[in-house]
């Protein structure tokens, strides 16, 4: 981010949302798709705009992964924004336990 390298930052992003949401909701790599996603957070009832944001999220830096120099902005309020995210999914996701 401090490299303004968009591409490695969006790519960083993606590896922590993925990680993040594999270890929390026990869902395997290979089963980590948008679809199982919002799934297993709709059972656990999350709100449907943490589940949108965090699918929003993913889709624009996986797009960032694989179309480089395609998605521009700004990247601390991205990250920002990531962080945001996940302090909420946690905050819901450990309200449900």
């Amino acid at each position: 981010m401090q490299k303004n390298k968009n591409d490695e930052f969006y790519t960083e992003i993606l590896m922590a949302l993925n990680n993040y949401i594999g270890n929390k909701l026990n869902i395997p790599v290979a089963d980590l798709s948008r679809e199982k996603i919002t799934e297993v957070l709709n059972k656990k009832q999350v709100d449907a705009n943490s589940t949108a944001k965090l699918v929003s999220t993913l889709e624009t830096s996986e797009y960032a992964k694989y179309a480089p120099g395609a998605v521009s902005g700004d990247l601390q309020l991205v990250y920002k924004n990531t962080v945001d995210l996940i302090t909420d999914l946690e905050e819901q996701l450990n309200k449900k336990v």
